[in-house]
Formats: C-alpha cells, sequence, structure tokens
C-alpha cells in the first residue's frame, strides 16, 4: 500500500520536473532507436524522453464537471501546447468552446447561462454558448459554497479599503462589505460569515441569502474572533472568541469562549466557557465550534492544559529505552506525542442551558454521527496500552452516546476495529457491520431493540474478499451502504458482488435485489448515480461494472421495485471507473465515477483502454457514448497492445497476467521477456499507461515495450506467511508458460520488481536460474534483520514484515524460508540493485546485506544510490536510473555493449562529473 500511495505521489511530483529537466544522457539509447529504424524493424519511433515531457493529461486540479441541463461542460488539461495549463468549457454537442491558460475552475451558475473561473488576480465570468467574457480584475481572494455552488460567490477586491462584494449569478445583484478581514459561506449555501474591522474593534456579521438581510452578531476586539460557524440553515451562528488581553490562569494555553447567535437575536451571547459546567479544571476550549447537521447541536474540542518542562541547562542528555515503555524512544523522540483533542457537545438555542457533555476521553473517539438525531457512536481501544507492541490483542468496545444527558449505552458487538456504524436519515435506527460475525445488524434507537438483519445471507459474502491476497484475516464491510430506502424501510448494502436490501426491522429476509448475477458472471456492482449512504427516490440505479475474469467494465440497470435481474447497458474491453473495493493496487488509470448533470439525464464518462489515451465522452443512457476530447498523444510512437494471459501456477491453480507487445509486433521474430510484478496487475488490462521516467524498479511499460521488449505483468496469489513462495508460484510459472511460445526468446528473460515487488526479485533469483537479468528496488533481503530494525519515523518494523508471522525465534523456519539472504550463494543472475539511504519504506541496510554478499561471492551486481533519493526518486534522477536500467536489460537481453558504469565503474571522487553512460565498446 506504501508504493501505491508513493506512485501516485511520484506521477504528481514529475509534473514539476517535466518541461524543465536538460539532460544529455539518452543520447545513447536514441542511436539504439535510430539504428533500428533504419534497419526497418520499427515504422513509429520508440517512447523517449520528448514524449514523457510532452504527454497531454488532464488536470487533476481542475476536474471535469458538467453544468445542471447537462449542455456544457468543463475540464482541465496540462501540457497541450507543451508547458501549459489549460482550463476549456465546451459544449457537449462540440460547436462551442472557449480556452483559458493558467486558470481555475469554480463552478457553473445553476441556470447552466454562466461559467466562472479565476486567472491569478482575475474572476472571469463566461455568458455560456457566446463570445461574451465578463471579469473583474484586483480580485484578492474568492469563495463559493462548496456544498452547492451555483448562485452566489464572494470575491475580496485589492484596495484600502479591503471591499468583499457578494454576488448572485441569477439575478446580477452585488452587496458590498467594507474592511473586511475574512469571509466564507456555509457549506449549504444558505448563509455567508462576514468579520469586518472596525478601527481597533471587529464586527462578525451574516448574510441570510434567502432574504440578503445582514445582521451584526458580536463585536469584540481587533484579535477577538478567532473562528465561526453556520448551520445549514444559515440562521444560526456561533462564534469563538480568544480573550486576547490574557492568558488562562491554568497554564500557556489561550482562553476561548463560545458565544452564540440565533437570527432575531440583537447579539451573540455567552454560551460556553472554561468554567461551564460539564468541562473539567485541566481541559481547556479549542477553537473549533461547529453546528450538527440539523442545527440542534454544537460540536468543539477540548485539550489538557499542558505545560512543557524546559530541560535543566548543563543536564545530561540520555534516553533511556524501557521494555515497558508502550513506545519505543525512537519514535517518540522521532513523532512528539500530541494531546489529544476530545470531542463535546452542547444543545443549541438560546433558551437551553449550556451543560457540556464530553463524548470522548482517553482511548475514545467518535466513531459515528447521526445526521438527524440526538446520538453518537464512540468507539475506545486499548492503544494507550498497547503503543507498537502488535503482539499483544488490540481490542475495541463501542457504546451509544445520547447528546442530550450523556448517557450511553454498550452495544452488543465484536470487539473488531473493523465494524462499521450507520445511522439513518431518519434518525430512527442504528445499523452496524459486525466485523467478527460478519453479518449487519439494526437497533431501533427508540425501542431499544437489536435485530440481525441480514441472516439468511452466507457468512464471509458481506466482507471484502481479496481473491488475490489471503495473507490477512481482517474483516471489514465491502463498501459503505449503497443507499437508504426512505422512511427508514431498508438499507442497500454490497456483498464482493451483489447488492443486498435488508429491512431495517428484521421481519424480512435480505433480498439480494440482482439476484446474484454479480456471484454468478464474476462480476462486481456499485451503484454510481446516488451517494453513498443517502436516500434512494427513484426505482431504477445505475450501476458500474468489472468483470474479474476477462477484466471488462461497463454499466448495469437495476429496478428496486420490479423483480429481474440486473439489465446489461455496456459492458466491453474498455475502463471507465474501477473503484477502490475491486481491489486493483497499482493502477495506470482507474476513470472516474460518472458525473451527473443536476437537472437532466446527461453524463460525463471517461473511457480508455490500452491503445486509448483516457478521454470524455457524453451519454445519456449509457449505451451509446459521444467523444467529447481526443488526447492520443502516442499515436505517432510505437505503441503496445496488450492481452489477458491464463497459465497453470506450479501448484496448478489457475494464475493470470498481461502480456503487452509492441505495435510492430512481427510473430516470426524472437523477442527477449521482461516480467514484472507486485501484487496484482491483471486488472490494468484495459487502462492506458502514460509513460514517465522511471523513479523505481516498477517498469515503465510503453517505454520497454516500444524498444522490442515483451513485457508481462504477473499477478501473484499470496498465501499467510509465504510472501517469496507465492511470488515463486506465480511469476516462474508464468515464464515457464510464456517461454514456450514461439516468439519468445526463453535465454533472455529478466525480472523486475520495486519495494514488495523488489522483495519478490530477490527471492526469485536465491530459487531460480530462469532468468537472465534482474533488478529489484527497495527490496526486502533478510526478514529477520529487517524485522529488528526502524521505520523511517522511528518506529519499530515488528509487525510490518511476514504478515505478523510467529517470532523467528519460534518459526525461524518461516523466516529463513522467506529471506533471501540465506540462499545468497545459488544466485547466477547479474542483479541491478536500486535502493537510497533515507528510505523511510525499507531500511538501507537490507540493500548493504546482499551487495556485500554477492559482492563477497564475485557475483555480478551493481548497487545505484541516489543522495537525495528515498524509498522512490523524481526529476533527473528518474531521467538517469531510466538510462541505467534500460542499459542493463539492453546488455544481458538484446546483446548491446555494457556503459562504462557497468564494467568500469565510477570511482567516488567523479561522483557528479562522469555519468558513465558511455557505451563502453571496448570490452564488448
Amino acid at each position: 500500500m506504501f508504493l501505491r500511495f508513493m506512485k501516485h505521489i511520484y506521477i504528481l511530483m514529475i509534473a514539476l520536473f517535466i518541461g524543465s529537466t536538460s539532460y544529455c544522457q539518452f543520447s545513447t539509447l536514441k542511436k539504439n532507436v535510430s539504428l533500428d529504424t533504419a534497419q526497418g524493424k520499427i515504422e513509429k519511433p520508440a517512447v523517449d524522453e520528448s514524449l514523457i515531457r510532452q504527454w497531454p493529461r488532464f488536470d487533476a486540479m481542475n476536474d471535469v464537471s458538467i453544468c445542471s441541463n447537462g449542455l456544457y461542460f468543463a475540464y482541465g488539461i496540462i501540457n497541450k501546447p507543451l508547458g501549459s495549463q489549460n482550463l476549456i468549457v465546451q459544449s457537449v454537442r462540440k460547436d462551442w468552446d472557449k480556452q483559458f491558460t493558467s486558470a481555475t475552475c469554480l463552478f457553473f451558475s445553476i441556470d447552466s447561462k454562466k461559467f466562472a473561473f479565476t486567472r491569478n488576480d482575475t474572476l472571469f465570468l463566461v455568458l455560456l454558448g457566446t463570445n461574451q467574457v465578463d471579469y473583474i480584475t484586483n480580485v484578492e481572494s474568492v469563495q463559493f459554497p462548496q456544498g452547492s455552488p451555483g448562485e452566489w460567490i464572494a470575491y475580496l477586491q485589492k484596495d484600502d479599503s479591503k471591499t468583499m462584494v457578494l454576488l448572485n449569478l441569477l439575478t446580477e445583484k452585488e452587496v458590498r462589505f467594507h474592511s473586511v478581514r475574512k469571509f466564507y459561506f456555509n457549506k449549504s449555501g444558505t448563509g455567508l460569515i462576514v468579520v469586518k474591522d472596525e478601527g481597533k474593534r471587529v464586527l462578525l456579521q451574516i448574510v441570510n441569502l434567502r432574504n440578503q438581510k445582514v445582521y451584526d452578531v458580536y463585536r469584540g476586539e481587533s484579535q477577538s474572533i478567532e473562528s465561526a460557524s453556520l448551520d445549514n440553515s444559515g440562521t444560526q451562528a456561533i462564534v469563538t472568541v480568544l480573550d486576547s488581553s490574557s492568558f488562562s490562569e491554568r497554564g500557556s494555553n489561550q482562553n476561548y469562549s463560545i458565544w452564540y447567535y440565533r437570527e432575531g437575536m440583537d447579539k451573540a451571547v455567552l454560551k460556553v466557557t472554561n468554567g461551564t459546567l460539564g468541562i473539567e479544571s485541566s481541559l481547556l476550549i479549542q477553537p473549533s465550534a461547529r453546528f450538527s447537521d440539523d442545527g440542534r447541536y454544537i460540536f468543539f474540542d477540548l485539550k489538557t492544559n499542558v505545560v512543557r518542562p524546559v530541560p535543566i541547562e548543563g543536564s545530561v542528555k540520555v534516553n533511556i529505552w524501557n521494555y515497558k515503555d508502550p513506545l519505543i524512544q525512537s519514535f517518540q523522540l522521532g513523532s512528539p506525542a500530541q494531546e489529544p483533542a476530545y470531542l463535546c457537545v452542547f444543545p443549541a438555542g438560546i433558551d437551553t442551558v449550556a451543560r457540556v457533555i464530553r463524548l470522548e476521553k482517553k482511548c475514545e473517539v467518535v466513531y459515528a454521527f447521526a445526521e438527524n438525531g440526538d446520538y453518537v457512536v464512540v468507539k475506545k481501544d486499548n492503544r494507550d496500552t498497547l503503543g507498537d507492541r502488535f503482539w499483544l490483542p488490540y481490542k475495541c468496545s463501542f457504546k451509544l452516546v445520547c447528546l442530550k444527558d450523556g448517557s450511553s449505552t454498550l452495544l452488543n458487538v465484536s470487539d473488531s476495529p473493523e465494524s462499521y456504524f450507520y445511522f439513518s436519515p431518519n434518525g430512527h435506527f442504528l445499523v452496524w457491520f459486525d466485523a467478527g460475525k460478519e453479518q449487519y445488524f439494526s437497533y431501533d434507537l427508540h425501542l431499544k431493540q437489536l435485530v440481525k438483519i441480514s441472516s439468511n445471507i452466507p457468512k464471509g459474502w458481506l466482507s471484502y474478499r481479496d481473491e488475490f491476497d489471503k495473507r490477512y484475516s481482517n474483516t471489514f464491510p465491502v463498501d459503505l451502504p449503497a443507499g437508504w430506502l426512505p422512511d427508514d424501510r431498508g438499507i442497500l448494502v454490497y456483498d464482493n458482488f451483489d447488492i443486498w436490501l435488508l429491512d431495517l426491522l428484521g421481519k424480512n429476509p435480505a433480498i439480494n435485489i440482482t439476484e446474484g448475477y454479480g456471484r454468478k458472471h464474476h462480476i462486481k456492482f456499485k451503484v454510481t448515480d446516488t451517494k453513498p449512504n443517502t436516500v434512494v427516490t427513484k426505482d431504477s440505479l445505475i450501476m458500474a461494472a468489472y468483470n474479474t475474469l476477462t477484466k471488462y467494465n461497463g454499466f448495469y440497470q437495476i429496478s428496486l421495485n420490479k423483480k429481474g435481474p440486473p439489465r446489461l447497458l455496456t459492458m466491453g474491453p474498455y475502463t471507465y471507473y474501477h473503484w477502490l473495493r475491486i481491489g486493483l493496487p497499482d493502477e495506470f488509470d482507474s476513470g472516474i465515477e460518472p458525473i451527473k448533470a443536476a437537472k437532466s439525464n446527461s453524463w460525463i464518462v471517461s473511457r480508455q483502454t490500452f491503445d486509448q489515451a483516457p478521454n470524455y465522452f457524453f451519454t445519456t443512457d449509457f449505451k451509446s457514448y459521444q467523444p467529447l476530447t481526443d488526447l492520443q498523444p502516442h499515436r505517432g510512437y510505437n505503441w503496445l497492445t496488450a492481452e489477458l494471459v491464463n497459465f497453470r501456477q506450479l501448484d496448478g491453480s489457475p494464475g493470470q497476467g498481461i502480456l503487452y507487445k509492441p505495435e510492430n509486433f512481427d510473430p516470426g521474430k524472437k523477442y527477449p521477456l521482461l516480467v514484472t510484478y507486485y501484487r496484482n496487475f491483471s486488472g490494468r488490462l484495459y487502462e492506458c499507461p502514460m509513460p514517465l521516467f522511471m523513479g523505481s524498479a516498477s517498469l515503465d511499460i510503453p517505454w520497454f515495450v516500444s524498444r522490442g521488449y515483451l513485457v508481462f505483468t504477473s499477478d501473484i496469489y499470496f498465501t499467510k506467511y509465504e510472501s517469496g513462495p507465492s511470488a515463486y508460484n506465480s511469476v516462474v510459472a508464468a515464464a515457464t508458460y510464456l517461454s514456450k511460445m514461439s516468439f519468445i526468446d526463453n535465454k533472455r528473460m529478466g525480472i523486475t520488481g520495486h519495494s514488495f515487488g523488489g522483495g519478490h526479485t530477490n527471492f526469485l533469483i536465491t530459487h531460480s536460474n530462469l532468468f537472465a537479468a534482474a533488478c529489484e528496488g527497495a527490496g526486502v533481503t533478510d526478514y529477520v534483520s529487517n524485522n529488528l530494525s526502524l521505520n523511517g519515523d522511528g518506529r519499530a518494523r515488528l509487525s510490518s514484515t511476514l504478515n505478523n508471522a510467529n517470532a523467528f525465534w519460534t518459526a525461524p523456519k518461516l523466516w529463513i524460508k522467506n529471506s533471501p539472504i540465506f540462499n545468497v550463494n545459488k544466485i547466477t543472475t547479474p542483479l541491478l540493485m536500486f535502493h537510497c539511504r533515507p528510505d523511510g519504506a525499507v531500511p538501507w541496510g537490507q540493500a548493504v546485506e546482499l551487495f556485500l554478499a554477492l559482492r563477497y561471492l564475485n557475483k555480478k551486481v551493481w548497487l545505484i544510490e541516489y543522495d537525495d533519493g528515498n524509498h522512490l526518486v523524481m526529476g533527473k534522477n528518474a531521467e538517469d536510473f531510466t538510462a541505467r536500467i534500460t542499459q542493463f536489460f539492453d546488455h544481458y537481453l538484446k546483446g548491446a555493449p555494457a556503459p562504462k558504469w557497468m564494467t568500469r565503474g565510477i570511482p567516488a571522487v567523479r561522483k557528479g562529473l562522469d555519468s558513465g553512460l558511455e557505451l563502453d565498446l571496448e570490452s564488448h
């Protein structure tokens, strides 16, 4: 999971370097490509560094959006032309468009007549379908309701008077406020908070956007207003005030009070201070007050007033490591403990007495809120005594707490931390997934009755299951509920394939509304046209669908009131939308969830496949799709094809993987093969890879395939405590199967993997001589020493290795079996290693162990280490590593001359002076 997270960070960060990096290391690679071209082996050039830098892509900072009537949409694009960042708004009919450089999308007006965006200090309003673009210059900041954009916008001008303008986009009416310090809307778009300077004093006002009336709420000293919040109706405000004239008598923390206002009052009244009933003397108010969704309660945080001692001058500075410490000293020093915030509540309203109820105490956290109700669920665990001792049982309990009086009821839930809770929209029921029992339960909050509501669903169906990974025994629900029926008549939940309707009263058995179609046909469903955990008010639902066998993606429709299996809308060799619970790690591009126009049955979807880059399409029925964009940057290059390969693993079980071939593939030719892996990659079959400089040993597939390699991405099916043997069972079986194909040169097969995959590489080359070359990045070499080292943040790695297996002194054979270092003498495969000292995920010592052992045995091994690298590298380092890994495999799998960094090395004193990338023709 860490690698997956870092990969997304890497993709974002590399964009900062692309287009601005000047580097000459690819000269030898270009010559090889031109030689191939001269010999007529390829008609198009190979993917090169210029394509990587120029690759246009949709801008994640300007996500696609569609107006209410579905006639216009907007999106961002980067690198078209090179180095640009553009915002495009256009008609779905493609008969009108406007493009703006370096702009930031805001929103469409709710009447679908205007589009708002900013560029630098200018606010623009585009009149859709025309050439009229109005603009307002000298704008310092812009705000709009995040939860319901489209009618109101407010902006602060860069002038001495600090004028804030509230603008209605429908009526074009303006209201101006002067001397404005800060301003912001509530989420629902019904109210606006304005804080104004009045000389040495400050005034907080609220604007009711329904009637445009302005109310004075609070006046105080210049620095007194720390925070303020409006309820969803826009008629109630809560203000946290700082007593700036003094500090708390109980410590050095600042002293806050909470003030309440309701429309119709003359001004806000003091509601809560540190001395209010219910606040312990050791706790202080924090500036975090906010309303519950229904506006009936006010939540805020308390923190312990801690005065941290100052070390005695001249004293001995020593760290004492004590076996009784919950957290070891290195972690305490690297991540000093932060005082937790404890959530509290009191009732809103002027007529109510402010008695504070503390909802959280030590090792407690509010786990679920009722949107419209009087309860929360609080989880308590034993982390204070557990600390980092993963071998001790992690236990927790759950209680239902009443917001009215603070009374609590212990819930009959297993002590698993993976249980999840949901309050019904009407606030009448609490539903939870019990992770220990793997069943759903319903609790009537009025009658205090508990019933199991999924009894007829086989145990295990409702828990998320990863078909590739059996290493972990944790159970948790497949996904958030798909929705609730009106009036709390039922809840829609997922199993691993289908969708079920559960009766909250438990009187009726659970109904499989997809009639088992998903499980029968290996299709996973997810509702896409309603938000999770909300009321479903329509009869038919659009569901995204993913076939786990064919990897096809598409959409189905299901009726809630008519019996019958899901109705196929479209399904095919594309990627539209891959959601998290499909369980596809390290995707190239997972697509987007379909985006619907608010007042029209108009949708924007993304579609791609291995030889078609992601683009936006328009649909009204999910059967026919009108292309809206056409980004195909790979068209002029020797691209790739992809095919699903089914094979038998060494243990006889079925295995899968993707075989990538160059666009100009010749079945009569012998190709070198590269195999790469991590967990399961077959879900990427119909995703288009974006070429990137390699910041890790994870292979960039377009780069190598376009250079005449075949690349196979093998799925690995893991069993508990058997990471290495599991990789061997899958990868060796796949390579053996592929080696029998007439177009594969079975003497020139290589492997590569990074992080978890790097550990696979180390294991594979100590147990097989099938491969002519191997590259590993940041992989574990020795599970024993890795287990007894520290993470980058100072925590012990005890719980992160070998899936929490028994300690190595009680099961030494298991640890030795999975550790490549104990079989290092069996390695015959030339190995390229990639590790960096600051790596916080895999200790640098893992690289040192393997390299020193191989050097002692005079094995062919090279270790690449970048001064400013970590688990990955970026920028010019990624370009450099791309060149070196290419030269390495070209030498061993294509017979190309080796570069000088491989044949002669680079003395430390020449670092930064000699790259060693020149080919050593004399030694060839």
